[in-house]
C-alpha cells in the first residue's frame, strides 16, 4: 500500500469528519439562535475555526451567518417592524460607508481591534451585572439610529454584531418574537455589507468547499425553522435569561479570546 494512497484516505476521512461536524454545528448553533436570540454565531465561528483552515473561516462562516439572519428574518416575518427597519437603516447605511472608509484608509484596524473588543466586553459585562450602566428606554427613533450608527461602524471589521445590538435591543423593550426579528434584521444588514469581500473570496474558492458551503446553509435553515418551533414555547422570562447567558458567554469571549490573548501575545 503506497503512502500517497494511504494519506488520501486519511485527508478524505477528516473532510467527512470536519464536513459532518460543520454540518451538525451548523444545525444547532442555528436552533440555539431562533430560542436565545443571539449566541449561535460565536458557537458556529468556535466550530468553523476548529473544523476548517484559516484561510475558509470567514467565507464559511459568513455564509452561514448570511443565511442565519435571512432565516429568521423569514421565519419570524410577522413580527418585523418596517418603521423600525427604515430608521435603523439610515443610521447603518451611512455609517457602513463610512466605516469602511475608515478602516481601509485612516484606522489600523488589526491594530485596534483587541482594544475596541475588550471595550465591547467589558460594557457587556457592566450592563449585565449593573443595571444603570444599560441603554436607557427612551425615544425609539434615537435608539434606533444610535444603534444603526454603532453597527454600521463596526459591522465589516470589528464584527461582534450580536454583542452589540443586544443592549440596543434591552432599551426598545421588545417581545421575544420581536427581539428575535430585530436581531435577523441586524445579522442580515451587517453580513450583506460584507459581501462583495464574500464574493471575492468565493471567486477563489474550490467548488467542493462551496458545495460544503451550501449543505451548511440547508443545515442553517432548518436549524432556524426547528428553533421557531421551539421558540414558540419558551416563555418571555426564560428567553431573557438565555438571552443574557448568551450574552455573557459573548463577553467572555470578546474579552479574553478576541481581546486580552491578542493584545498579551
Amino acid at each position: 500500500m503506497a503512502f500517497g494512497s494511504f494519506y488520501c484516505n486519511v485527508a478524505s476521512m477528516i473532510s467527512i469528519v470536519a464536513g459532518s461536524g460543520l454540518f451538525i454545528a451548523a444545525f444547532f448553533t442555528a436552533v440555539f439562535s431562533a430560542v436565545a436570540g443571539v449566541g449561535g454565531g460565536m458557537m458556529m465561528f468556535a466550530a468553523v475555526a476548529v473544523f476548517l483552515d484559516f484561510a475558509l473561516v470567514m467565507p464559511v462562516f459568513g455564509a452561514v451567518q448570511t443565511s442565519s439572519g435571512l432565516s429568521r428574518v423569514w421565519f419570524f416575518r410577522k413580527y418585523l417592524n418596517w418603521s423600525m427597519i427604515l430608521i435603523f437603516g439610515i443610521g447603518f447605511i451611512p455609517a457602513v460607508i463610512l466605516g469602511g472608509f475608515a478602516w481601509a484608509y485612516i484606522i489600523d484596524a488589526k491594530e485596534i481591534q483587541p482594544y475596541i473588543k475588550i471595550l465591547i466586553a467589558v460594557y457587556i459585562l457592566l450592563f449585565l451585572i449593573f443595571p444603570k450602566f444599560r441603554v436607557p428606554p427612551g425615544n425609539r427613533t434615537r435608539i434606533l439610529l444610535v444603534m444603526g450608527l454603532s453597527i454600521g461602524f463596526a459591522a465589516l471589521t470589528i464584527g461582534a454584531v450580536g454583542a452589540i445590538t443586544a443592549p440596543f435591543i434591552e432599551a426598545l423593550q421588545l417581545k421575544k418574537e420581536d427581539a428575535i426579528a430585530a436581531i435577523g434584521v441586524v445579522s442580515s444588514f451587517a453580513n450583506i455589507a460584507k459581501l462583495p469581500l464574500f464574493f471575492i473570496i468565493f471567486d477563489q474558492l474550490d467548488l467542493s468547499v462551496v458545495g460544503v458551503i451550501g449543505f451548511l446553509i440547508l443545515a442553517t435553515v432548518f436549524g432556524i425553522y426547528f428553533g421557531k418551533r421551539i421558540q414558540d414555547n419558551v416563555s418571555e422570562d426564560l428567553f431573557r435569561r438565555l438571552f443574557r447567558f448568551a450574552l455573557g458567554g459573548m463577553a467572555i469571549k470578546l474579552l479574553v479570546w478576541d481581546g486580552l490573548r491578542v493584545v498579551m501575545a
